[in-house]
Formats: structure tokens, sequence, C-alpha cells
């Protein structure tokens, strides 16, 4: 466009940092209680990340310093169903407008379900935020609101063919 002005940013690196944790995790089937819960059980994991930029006491950009999951499941046959919490603390998520900006602490419900038609077919139905849970950010102090987002609740309907 000639003779228009533009101003152009783009994310570039920082002075670096550090970022260290540990993660646990543990897969359970509940088929060891009784025979009619074989077909049921729960994947859970926790994660703590402590991160710094260097020369900052801030977290490195779009990290938790806490995050769990806990699935719970039914597999049996060709049927398959899972409902997924995932949680995590509150986030930095950079610098705008001269202030911090973080995101509030934030869980979500997800499920999925599925049926093999044939070895190689199976229907899908997925749904992702299922409550609507919305992300909240504040700048600087949690009483100073920045954003609220709320990414609706999605229900997706799929085929998957293995080759």
């Amino acid at each position: 466009f000639p003779g228009q002005t533009f101003f152009l940013s783009a994310p570039s690196n920082g002075p670096g940092g550090r970022s260290q944790g540990f993660e646990l995790g543990a897969q359970r089937s509940f088929g060891f209680l009784s025979s009619a819960l074989r077909d049921f059980g729960v994947i859970a994991n926790f994660t703590y990340v402590d991160s710094r930029r260097n020369g900052s006491s801030l977290q490195i950009e779009n990290t938790s310093k806490y995050s769990y999951n806990l699935i719970g499941y039914f597999e049996s046959g060709p049927f398959q169903a899972r409902a997924a919490c995932n949680w995590r603390s509150s986030q930095y998520l950079g610098l705008s407008r001269g202030f911090d900006i973080y995101a509030e602490a934030r869980g979500q419900l997800d499920a999925s379900l599925s049926f093999d038609v044939t070895k190689f077919l199976s229907l899908t139905v997925d749904g992702n935020n299922l409550l609507e849970t919305p992300q909240v950010n504040y700048s600087q102090f949690e009483d100073r609101r920045d954003g609220y987002v709320v990414n609706d609740r999605s229900i997706l309907f799929g085929v998957r063919a293995r080759f």
C-alpha cells in the first residue's frame, strides 16, 4: 500500500530462564474391586513446575505452577467413554500496556465417546469445555480485571479410519 505507514511487532526471545519440576501419574482399572467394574478405570496426573525468567521473579510466560488431570473411563468391546477434568493454577501471560497480565486458575471438563464399527472404522463424539469455563485475566492485581473470555462448548462428531 504505497504511502501507508504500518506498525509491525513480533515476539522475541527474552534473556532466558529456568524451568524445573516433576510430574506424577497413575492409571488403574477398577477390575480388582469387582468383576462388574472391570471395564471402568481412572487416569490421573499432577504436575509441579517452578519456572523463573532470568533477572526476574516472574514465572516463564504461559506456565502454571500446578496442574492436574483426572480422567474416568469405560471401555467395553467396541465402546469407549471418557470424562476428563483438567485444571491449572494461575499463570503469567506477559506484559500489556505496561502491566503484567495474569490468567486466573482455571478448570475445564471434556468428554468423549467412540464406537468401533469395524476394526478399521470408528464413530466419535467429543465434547470440549462442557461447562463453558471462562478464562479470566487480570493486570497486576486480582481485582483489576483485564479480560474475560469464554471459549464456547463444542461438540464434535467424527469418523476415524485406521489404515
